[in-house]
């Protein structure tokens, strides 16, 4: 039974809708009344959605354009800012200037330590190498003193001799001996040995002092020698000293530099 009810009350559904649907197929095309609607629905969309995105019916465009031109009226046609550029620009260029001149004065200051120390250096250098010189310049005057002494004493000892010559040896033993009875002959024979040594006696004195003279020759030669040692030292403490100076007056000539640089 309730299928059966269903399957009726379908049927008349069916046959109500059938003639609402040919009379709706009969209508004409052209209904400018429904174009107007649809046209009005669609306006509304279009107006409601730009009335979300611009309420008050700005234009963005002429605000841009006025924007443009007041920037423009503030900052190029503007006197007050062209001096505002003009003195920051200024600001800007003293301070790189400064910056610059402060890192030339730090390089400059640690330049002139580094001479100063690298002078000091060799002044400490220089005033060893001039000890050193005075130290050998006093070792060979004291030796040129005992060069000289010993000279003059072997100078005072040939005079001494000369002054006190020996007596030859076989003139003593001659005169020594008493004369012994002989014959002529012997005393012949023992006449010439006796010239015979009194001729040698010089020969061996002119030996002698020939002899004591070496050693005076080489002392000479010696004191010759250290008095050209003695000056080359001189020459060489005095060009010390003149480079000593010369470091000194560099390392015045700095510090007047960094003086002046610091505005001291």
């Amino acid at each position: 039974m309730n299928r059966t009810l269903r399957i009726a009350v379908a049927g008349l559904f069916l046959a109500l809708l059938s003639p609402l649907s040919s009379a709706q197929g009969n209508r004409p095309s052209y209904d400018p009344l429904t174009q107007q609607r649809s046209s009005k629905q669609k306006d509304g969309f279009v107006d409601s959605t730009l009335n979300r995105i611009n309420p008050c019916d700005t234009d963005y465009g002429q605000h841009l354009d006025d924007g443009r031109r007041v920037v423009l009226q503030k900052t190029i046609e503007s006197a007050y800012f062209w001096s505002n550029i003009v003195s920051l620009g200024l600001l800007g260029c003293l301070f790189i200037i400064i910056i610059y001149q402060h890192r030339a004065q730090r390089s400059r200051e640690w330049s002139a330590a580094e001479m100063l120390a690298q002078y000091k250096h060799s002044l400490s250098l220089a005033n060893g190498q001039v000890d050193e010189a005075t130290q050998r310049n006093c070792g060979l005057m004291e030796a040129l003193t005992l060069l000289r002494e010993s000279a003059l004493r072997a100078q005072a000892l040939p005079a001494d001799m000369l002054d006190h010559p020996r007596v030859p040896a076989p003139r003593s033993r001659a005169a020594s001996t008493p004369p012994l009875p002989a014959s002529p002959a012997k005393d012949t024979a023992v006449k010439p040995t006796a010239a015979s040594t009194v001729s040698a006696a010089p020969a061996a004195q002119s030996g002698n002092q020939i002899g004591l003279f070496k050693p005076e020759v080489d002392l000479v030669m010696k004191v010759n020698s250290l008095e050209q040692q003695l000056g080359r030292s001189r020459d060489e403490a005095k060009l010390l000293r003149r480079q000593v100076n010369e470091a000194g007056q560099r390392a015045q000539a700095e510090e007047q530099k960094n003086r002046v640089l610091k505005g001291e």
